[in-house]
């Protein structure tokens, strides 16, 4: 999109140049312009039943708009009156994205550059209505109004587009960062950033003065949630959370005292909030630091309560799968905003076919040699390996074997890929891949549990880690590219069968699980992978090692996700009323 240049420096204490992305406008007016009730009625008879082509018809008539010369006012007014429907529209097509395998197909691929194409289009009607006024250095008090509800809502749907490319784990739109940084540093320039806004349709419950100062600093609060390390549309949930914490965000003048460890923002650049790892050099008057110290105290309180709350009601066996989630996702914002995942390791470029495979189950099923994975026949054979059966036994073993054998048929699941890969580079903690012509039999999420070895090393223990960041290219002029980082957890495994006996999760069958045996390497400890939100803390277990049974109690949570949860245990005795 074309950039235009407003240069507003026109006296010493003039605000700086814009030089926001907005479209190339016509000479003349449109004719017939449009009034406002007759788009606010074009828009209430859309066909919101195909929400495809009324999604279509949205973005042509926004397209018209911001391509017609119109007054700021109208314009304004104009594009405030699409806005319920447009809002509706870009909710009703996004949700077959929300749990959509990576990469994604073409027909979910047109549907995410769609929603990009609308808020873009959305976004240009006031970053046109901001650039027409700004070029004005003696605003009325009603023209410095529409200017603060322009640049307001601006960054609303630039921040909306960072928003969903980072919930599919895509790469930053151009210029809107640049876009969002000018924004807000013109309208700290000219001192109504922290002015109200009245916004009537608001994205958040929550009783918070919408202005310009709360959208920045919320996109901000977002950017250092290292969001291409977020789970899969967790980026959404992230942004509607922070909207709490916003007020607590400072943003101050950089000062050459601060030392190595903060996060900062150019003002002047078309970059994300960075964090300082080195000595700034250069001009520094566009940079920004932001401090997140108070919004780390609201978090750490707020997961205090929530872990109190947790451990009170796990007493009861009643902690929900809605409150574990929640718990899981604050633990990994904690994380981001404490820089635990900015990297303190150096890599290093080494080329190498991979052969991996995603999620526990798989993970299992090759760690275990492709074996038959058989946990009840197994408990029932240890069971009575002891014991004499007479002939009065022999019925009820064979009701058990029975039942046993229909329930270990239920893991005779043999599809599990393995996929090529090729490594980029390696670290102390964990390796990078890349694929190319990606296909959807991948299906890699962040937060995945994975194992992997080079190929045709087929000798060589499987690596056990978990997905910590992906990056998902896609264009039209060449295939789906896919981009992985992986933190290793362990230099092997061994595959065991776990069920809960006692506490969270009593009363469902065998799963397969993973053990880290404590003699892998010094630093590591003896854990247990098992899927996600089954078990909790205090849970015992019985785990099968196919030759043994042995009970273990769940004492801590070392890493959690949506697809597997690592615990540390402890060996337990049996509880009196297990059978076997």
């Amino acid at each position: 999109m074309p950039r235009l240049v407003f240069d507003l420096a026109i006296t010493m204490d003039a605000p700086p140049s814009l030089t926001l992305s907005v479209p190339i406008l016509a000479l003349e007016r449109p004719r017939p312009a449009w009034r406002i009730r007759q788009l606010t009625q074009w828009a209430q008879e859309l066909p919101i039943g195909n929400v495809t082509l009324a999604s279509h018809q949205m973005l042509e008539k926004l397209k018209t708009l911001n391509r017609s010369r119109y007054p700021c006012k109208d314009r304004l007014q104009l594009h405030n009156s699409l806005r319920p429907v447009f809002e509706a529209l870009v909710q009703a097509i996004r949700q077959p994205l929300r749990q959509a395998d990576l990469p994604l197909d073409r027909k979910l691929q047109y549907t995410a550059d769609l929603i990009q194409q609308l808020l873009e289009e959305m976004a240009s009607g006031y970053k046109l209505v901001v650039t027409e006024l700004a070029m004005d250095p003696s605003l009325r008090e009603h023209n410095q109004m529409l200017l603060q509800e322009a640049g307001y809502l601006a960054i609303r749907y630039l921040s909306q587009r960072l928003v969903e490319a980072y919930s599919l784990y895509a790469d930053e739109p151009a210029h809107v960062w640049g876009d969002l940084n000018q924004l807000y540093g013109y309208a700290e320039a000219r001192h109504f950033h922290t002015r109200s806004v009245d916004d009537p349709y608001p994205d958040t419950p929550l009783p918070i003065t919408q202005n310009i100062d709360y959208a920045y600093k919320r996109i901000l609060l977002l950017s250092l949630a290292e969001p291409y390390h977020l789970m899969q549309y967790e980026a959404d949930d992230v942004y509607r959370m922070v909207a709490s914490f916003s007020e607590a965000c400072g943003i101050e003048p950089f000062s050459q005292l601060v030392t190595q460890g903060e996060y900062l923002v150019d003002l002047d650049s078309d970059e994300r909030p960075f964090f300082l790892n080195r000595d700034i050099e250069g001009d520094t008057k566009k940079l920004r630091l932001i401090d997140i110290s108070a919004v780390k105290q609201q978090l750490n309180l707020h997961l205090q309560r929530l872990l109190r709350s947790n451990i009170y009601h796990a007493e009861l066996e009643a902690v929900s799968l809605v409150e574990r989630q929640q718990r899981d996702m604050l633990l990994r914002l904690a994380d981001a905003w404490n820089a635990s995942l900015i990297r303190k390791t150096q890599r290093f470029n080494l080329e190498a076919k991979v052969e991996l495979t995603s999620g526990l189950n798989a993970s299992h099923y090759f760690v275990s040699g492709q074996a038959s994975f058989t946990p009840e026949i197994d408990a029932l054979r240890l069971a009575h390996e002891l014991d004499t059966i007479d002939d009065a036994m022999h019925t009820i073993f064979a009701s058990a074997y029975r039942e046993a054998l229909q329930k270990d048929r239920r893991h005779g699941n043999r599809n599990y890929a393995l996929n090529p890969w090729w490594q980029r580079n390696i670290s102390p903690i964990g390796i990078a891949l890349n694929a190319q012509e990606a296909g959807q039999e991948l299906d890699v999420r962040v937060g995945e549990l994975v194992v992997y070895r080079l190929i045709g090393k087929q000798r060589q223990r499987w690596q056990v880690g978990v997905i910590r960041w992906l990056k998902n290219g896609y264009s039209s002029e060449s295939p789906a590219t896919v981009n992985i980082g992986i933190m290793n957890l362990a230099h092997g495994a061994m595959p065991v069968g776990t069920k809960a006996v006692k506490g969270l999760g009593t009363g469902t069958d065998y799963f397969r699980s993973l053990l880290i045996p404590k003699q892998v390497s010094l630093q590591q400890t003896r854990s247990l992978v098992v899927p996600a939100f089954l078990y909790d803390v205090g849970t015992i277990l019985v785990m099968n090692l196919k030759q043994r049974l042995t009970h273990v109690r769940l004492t801590r949570v070392l890493l959690s996700t949506r697809s597997f949860t690592q615990f540390e245990f402890e060996v337990t005795r049996k509880p009196v009323d297990f059978i076997f």
